[in-house]
């Protein structure tokens, strides 16, 4: 990809109108494009940032940073000491190198994620009977956190992280449940074969995911995916989960928008039980 105009050339004929403003704003100011964001690009092409992630998808890449990443490796100049941690780091240097990453990743996050699928996603947590979360692995560190977000938003909430529990739980399901499927590769088997018994069963499934088209969203309803490639060292646990976090926190508060009333009373009594159980 070191000729940047012949390479998104190749595929102009798959571009839309738009798309064909972003190509040509990418092929005439490379150099900008390395220092900006996905709302930036979509700014100064007269687009969205839905639609610069889709353009660098349509060009073979999984995303505005993965593109970014491509274009500083093999076609301006190589930046691998500004993106990843170097031993000789100091502290104040590998912070800022998070934070970065994170601002970074954070930005094409939200430009990434669906939002009639969020809409529809807290539409279903509203109307459940009940809500089971499974998960495994690094996500399982996520489950804690999920389960007391929807207990905050007055919903009843139960997790299994284990592989046989999972199975066994997901026998209980029905109509009227909604089980989530937590599960960043999108391929831990035992997860899968729960959300397909709970689907099944007849509950509503949603699957929390880093990308569209992995085998678990074969079995969700709805499907909750990143669409982001991480090209950073700590990538596969820190921005896996920073995604996860914030689709459990935007469920969370889109939720609780919607069950204001209910949730702030169940809350009173969860806070009271809660300080009687504390020492003054």
């Amino acid at each position: 990809m070191r000729d940047i105009a012949g390479y998104i050339q190749k595929y102009e004929n798959s571009f839309s109108k738009t798309e064909k403003k972003i190509a040509q704003y990418l092929i005439a100011h490379p150099e900008e494009v390395l220092s900006s964001s996905v709302e930036d690009l979509a700014q100064a092409t007269g687009s969205s940032g839905a639609t610069v992630v889709r353009f660098c998808r349509t060009i073979g890449f999984r995303g505005f940073m993965d593109f970014k990443y491509q274009m500083e490796r093999n076609v301006l100049y190589v930046v691998e000491n500004e993106q990843q941690i170097m031993q000789e780091d100091d502290i104040s240097t590998i912070k800022n190198k998070i934070i970065q990453y994170s601002v970074g990743l954070l930005e094409e996050f939200r430009a990434a994620l669906d939002d009639e699928e969020m809409e529809r996603a807290c539409q279903a947590l509203v109307q459940a009977r009940q809500v089971m979360i499974f998960a495994e692995g690094g996500s399982a560190s996520m489950a804690d956190f999920a389960k007391t977000s929807m207990i905050h938003t007055g919903i009843y909430c139960s997790v299994e992280v284990d592989a046989s529990l999972q199975i066994m739980a997901a026998e209980y399901a029905g109509e009227g449940d909604v089980v989530i499927g937590m599960t960043h590769s999108g391929r831990i088997t035992n997860t899968i074969e729960a959300l397909a018994t709970a689907r099944r069963r007849g509950a509503t499934t949603i699957a929390i995911t880093g990308t569209h088209g992995t085998p678990v969203c074969d079995y969700a309803d709805i499907v909750l995916a990143c669409d982001i490639n991480h090209q950073f060292d700590l990538s596969d646990f820190q921005g896996s989960r920073l995604e996860e976090f914030c689709v459990l926190s935007i469920l969370q508060i889109g939720t609780l928008m919607r069950t204001y009333a209910t949730a702030s009373e169940i809350a009173k009594r969860v806070s009271t039980s809660v300080e009687r159980r504390r020492i003054n």
